[in-house]
């Protein structure tokens, strides 16, 4: 830690709780060793103790770099106060992970649905458009101005004989959730 930089604890109990040189909440307490005054690691001690933390764990708890260890050695991260909490980011890097599973599953099923309906009629340039409206859909900008050209395309295949008016309309659905997916994707991507 920095002596002149604003900290937070990545613990549900401590959330609210500021680190600065040593000290806690502006005078709520200190980091060090008693009679020593405040230090940038060392013993947690509180004035008065945090309701939410077990009494047990009083003058227990300790911060060793960046990390604040409690007794039963479960450590939390100190982050910067106008920094994303660390487990936020995790959590939103966790869903974002999650919707790219479901977009990259659900685009390999419409080109699979696509790629067998068209058959021996499937060609480089045929496969290449697929695989643009499909990434398409992933980013915000051009997932809106795409839709229209993607149930065009539907609309084609189906005038063609190669799509029947079922499947043409159970793939404008599925290309509806896929963009749904991407949206999903790209809002816990970009947030904070």
């Amino acid at each position: 830690m920095l002596r002149d930089v604003l900290y937070r604890i990545d613990h549900p109990a401590l959330s609210g709780v500021t680190l600065l040189g040593g000290l806690i909440d502006r005078g709520a307490g200190f980091i060090g060793i008693k009679g020593s005054g405040p230090k940038l690691q060392g013993t947690l001690y509180f004035s008065p103790w945090p309701r939410d933390l077990p009494q047990q764990y009083r003058d227990q708890i300790t911060v060793k770099g960046m990390m604040v260890q409690f007794p039963d050695g479960t450590e939390y991260p100190i982050y910067k106060a106008d920094a994303e909490r660390p487990s936020k980011k995790a959590e939103r890097d966790q869903m974002a992970r999650h919707y790219r599973h479901q977009f990259s599953a659900k685009a390999e099923e419409i080109s699979g649905v696509i790629t067998a309906a068209l058959g021996d009629r499937s060609s480089p340039t045929a496969e290449k458009i697929l695989a643009g409206y499909l990434s398409n859909l992933q980013r915000n900008p051009e997932r809106d101005m795409r839709m229209p050209e993607v149930m065009g395309y539907l609309r084609g295949l189906e005038a063609a004989s190669i799509l029947s008016d079922q499947q043409r309309t159970e793939l404008s659905a599925a290309f509806k959730e896929l963009a749904a997916f991407g949206a999903s994707w790209n809002s816990f991507s970009d947030s904070r």
